[in-house]
């Protein structure tokens, strides 16, 4: 194995070469997809926390087509990084928002590729059905596949709040679907939403953890231009968990996520052009160092609370 297990916590990139057997890193790529919660389907306007150009690898105005955003990002992470191989990351918007034809032809379209060695899938639960799982399943037999699932918070009044457009109820029919299949599953969650603080982090860690997943995002509320929250918090309507906060959450959360679960992500970030909150979210470095230190001040672990031993969520 290569997970070191003086780590109090199951890094993603230890997942990965436990998996692969060397470096392997996410190449993201916008392939044009819309969102229910854009296009009338369920709203117009979005999230309240969104907007796009804040973490998509393209925007609308100057998305390139999917070969040249490849080719650009191999040479980003090779620069950067070294040589790897990669997993393509369909990120922006809700990556299953289209006919099942249609999808199944972009998914397999860089299979080909030598230095490509999966991919990952991020889309909304409400955006999940049979017939995504099955496609899903019957790649996974041929290549890597990850499901990403946007769930945020399983408390349907921090979902309402953030105008997301769904309910737990519909991330646990979504849960239930992707149960048992031969593709990865990694769940996102946002610490920090209005309304929320230690012990709705607590809630939905532990309600999380009776489903099986493999692995984990975690994103910090930040506050960016051109989105709903944005004058709420210039107006001093929303506050947000400073750093040492934040990290105190995160690892309550890890306490509650099972052992085998690897944490693909700390905190989220975003331009330094379109972001509003403080800037700290881009120490991702630091902010790792300050996650080890945390456990290793209280003396514990990912996982030592186990799902038995928890309550349910309220929202659950």
């Amino acid at each position: 194995m290569f997970r070191d297990p003086a780590l109090p916590f199951f890094p993603y990139s230890h997942y990965l070469r436990e998996r692969f057997g060397g470096p392997v890193r996410k190449l993201c790529v916008d392939a044009g997809f819309t969102c229910p919660n854009l296009d009338g389907t369920k709203g117009t306007g979005g999230c309240a926390f969104c907007n796009n150009a804040a973490f998509s690898a393209g925007s609308r105005g100057n998305r390139r087509d999917l070969a040249t955003q490849i080719a650009a990002g191999r040479r980003y992470l090779t620069r950067r990084y070294g040589k790897s191989e990669y997993i393509l990351y369909f990120q922006a918007f809700s990556n299953t928002y289209a006919p099942l034809s249609k999808l199944d032809r972009l998914y397999r379209l860089f299979q080909g590729e030598p230095d490509v060695v999966g991919i990952a899938v991020g889309t909304r639960p409400d955006c999940v059905d049979r017939g995504i799982v099955e496609l899903l399943d019957t790649l996974a037999a041929e290549t890597h596949v990850t499901l990403e699932l946007g769930i945020q918070t399983t408390l349907d009044a921090s979902l309402r709040r953030i105008r997301r457009g769904h309910t737990w109820t519909e991330s646990v029919a979504a849960l239930d679907l992707a149960a048992g299949h031969r593709f990865d599953l990694c769940l996102h969650a946002i610490l920090g939403l209005p309304g929320e603080g230690r012990q709705e982090v607590r809630e939905t860690a532990a309600a999380l953890a009776r489903f099986p997943y493999h692995s984990l995002k975690l994103h910090n509320l930040h506050i960016v231009r051109g989105t709903d929250l944005a004058g709420p918090y210039q107006a001093g309507h929303i506050h947000l968990p400073d750093r040492a906060t934040y990290i105190s959450w995160v690892a309550d959360f890890l306490e509650r996520t099972p052992a085998t679960v690897a944490l693909q992500r700390l905190a989220g970030d975003a331009p330094p052009n379109l972001l509003l909150s403080e800037a700290w979210c881009h120490d991702k470095p630091g902010l790792y160092h300050d996650l080890v230190a945390e456990f290793h001040r209280r003396g514990t672990r990912q996982a030592i609370f186990t799902p038995a031993t928890l309550p349910l969520a309220a929202g659950a």
